[in-house]
């Protein structure tokens, strides 16, 4: 007989990327829109910015 592990599976994350789709900045803008009785179809998602690192090492 099986038992059931007290863990959950966790996938491990991967590194940003600028295709990640900039959900936090969609969910304000949708909940805004629903206020206003607007209806938001996103046709070019917003994606995130990628901050370049600066190498501290001179």
């Amino acid at each position: 007989m099986h038992e059931k592990s007290d863990s959950a599976f966790v996938a491990p994350q991967r590194a940003p990327s600028i295709m990640d789709n900039d959900e936090a900045y969609m969910a304000a803008v949708e909940r805004i829109a629903r206020r206003r009785g607007i209806e938001i179809v996103w046709v070019n998602v917003p994606r995130k910015q990628l901050v370049a690192q600066q190498d501290d090492n001179k």
